[in-house]
């Protein structure tokens, strides 16, 4: 599944597909205010806006009719749905927001006992800036290590440029030096008593956190020093806090994550 050019050929690809649309779903019913926030660029809106059109993925059999983001954002546009909508929806159909934190929360939340007393934690988490076009679009890994178990991973699922067939995307936005970014959490690996401040957590990263970027099939090492122009490393330590009633959004003070000074080359493998 790791190459662009036979991936739809792997069922499981289709079967990751089909979680992230799924795990999309429920996040659109947590946040169904959320949509594109489009900015002016000198007096003209931005490329990417929800009226854009998705190509290849056509909405007729006319040559110019594509879907575009406005059509396909409620999933009924696209005839199909998921079983467990009944359970946080009213007579109409329309969301009751208690009822989805609940649903979410009891799926992927902590125990409920952890609700009732609950108590602000700090939440570390690894964002990388990257190019995916780097090494000519030879694909490579960033792995992260804690304690020499891998707790989070990157890959980033590019088509090497020199090839004869290259998709007119790809050679777009390497041509406009477009990044990517990527975000490896790490609450949940790291003990709480080891996270009990930000400084207290920066030092058991420091002691006990590793990474390494390899490529190829064989997982050749890439060298630190080629590697620092094409990716940016950062932890950053934010606070996040459980609400009392497991039908509520978890509070996360977004303003309050901060980078934290790391040494990304001492913890290189």
């Amino acid at each position: 599944m790791h190459s662009v050019a036979v991936a739809a050929f792997d069922p499981i690809f289709w079967l990751h597909h089909c979680n992230i649309d799924r795990l999309l779903h429920l996040w659109q019913c947590s946040n169904p205010g959320n949509w594109f926030h489009q900015k002016k660029k000198g007096g003209k809106l931005a490329d990417d806006g929800p009226q854009k059109d998705l190509i290849p993925f056509r909405s007729s059999s006319e040559v110019n009719e594509f879907y575009n983001s406005n059509m396909v954002r409620h999933i009924d546009a696209l005839n199909y749905t998921y079983d467990y909508i009944d359970k946080f929806t009213d007579d109409f159909g329309d969301i009751i927001p208690e009822k989805s934190h609940e649903y979410i929360n009891n799926l992927y939340g902590p125990k409920e006992d952890a609700y009732g007393e609950p108590k602000e934690a700090f939440d570390p988490v690894i964002n990388v800036v990257y190019n995916r076009y780097a090494f000519d679009g030879h694909s490579y890994t960033l792995l992260f290590f804690l304690d020499e178990k891998v707790v989070g991973s990157i890959f980033t699922f590019s088509t090497p440029l020199d090839q004869g067939a290259t998709c007119k995307n790809c050679s777009k936005q390497e041509h406009n030096k477009i990044l990517s970014r990527a975000q490896v959490p790490l609450t949940r690996v790291v003990p709480i008593e080891n996270r009990s401040s930000r400084s207290e957590a920066v030092e058991y990263f420091r002691k006990n956190l590793r990474w390494i970027a390899v490529r190829g099939k064989k997982g050749d090492v890439i060298n630190r020093e080629d590697l620092k122009p094409q990716v940016k490393i950062t932890l950053s330590i934010g606070v996040n806090k459980l609400q009392e009633d497991v039908g509520k959004k978890s509070l996360f003070k977004y303003y309050s994550y901060l980078d934290q000074e790391f040494d990304w080359d001492e913890t290189y493998l």
